[in-house]
């Protein structure tokens, strides 16, 4: 997938969900969930304890419910356990999955809309809403106080809409990643249910908070431009 950052910047939660409208209705209050999960878990275990994150949603973007990512020893370890857990919205057709990650970063020059390398790196949320035709991400720096609760920079943050070519995206290959997951032609050869226990074999951590909405599954599989 070639990729193209365009970097939009905002001044209230009505501006960033006329951004992200075409993904969801209030993106900014599913960023909001995450940041409040994030700052929980960091105020409970500390720096670095977070780990990757996922919502799903099924065919008509209803919510359904979060995964929560195994340890992982480095990164390809971590996409490789980010593929487990990928395989679920995958097996019912979501039309819908958002994934948020504690991610290290440089700082972005908004006059050039590139990151600085000579910056010095800083610690941020990443929340990516990857629909079958989009991805935006939401990059939100944060601070630690000596009592170790997250100070949001929110006048640092961005969003960043995905479209064609650039070396410049805060998580990298990770968007290949989800590319690969929204795209395939094929729920698999597993059912959810199948693939949410052996995800809890693994180690992983699931709670399903609407059956309902998970049981409204469909063949249907649309593709990202």
């Amino acid at each position: 997938m070639s990729k193209e950052e365009t970097l939009l910047y905002f001044t209230d939660k009505e501006s960033f969900n006329g951004f992200t409208s075409h993904v969801h209705d209030d993106a900014y209050a599913e960023f909001e969930r995450f940041a409040q999960h994030f700052s929980e878990t960091i105020k409970t275990a500390g720096p670095d304890t977070f780990h990757t994150t996922l919502s799903f949603f099924n065919s008509s973007r209803e919510f359904i419910g979060v995964i929560t990512c195994r340890d992982t020893e480095d990164k390809d370890d971590l996409y490789l356990a980010m593929s487990e857990m990928l395989h679920v919205p995958m097996s019912i057709a979501s039309a819908l999955f958002i994934v948020a990650n504690d991610v290290r970063i440089r700082k972005v020059n908004k006059d050039t809309q590139q990151i600085d390398p000579d910056a010095p790196s800083q610690d941020a949320l990443t929340v990516t809403y990857v629909t079958p035709d989009s991805c935006i991400i939401y990059t939100c720096p944060y601070d630690l106080d000596e009592d170790d609760n997250v100070i949001w920079n929110h006048s640092e943050s961005f969003l960043s809409k995905i479209a064609t070519s650039s070396d410049n995206l805060p998580i990298g290959d990770m968007v290949e990643l989800f590319f690969i997951y929204s795209h395939t032609e094929s729920v698999g050869a597993f059912s959810t249910e199948e693939i949410l226990n052996y995800l809890s074999h693994k180690g992983f951590i699931y709670k399903i908070f609407n059956e309902e909405n998970l049981s409204k599954k469909t063949k249907s599989i649309g593709f990202l431009i």
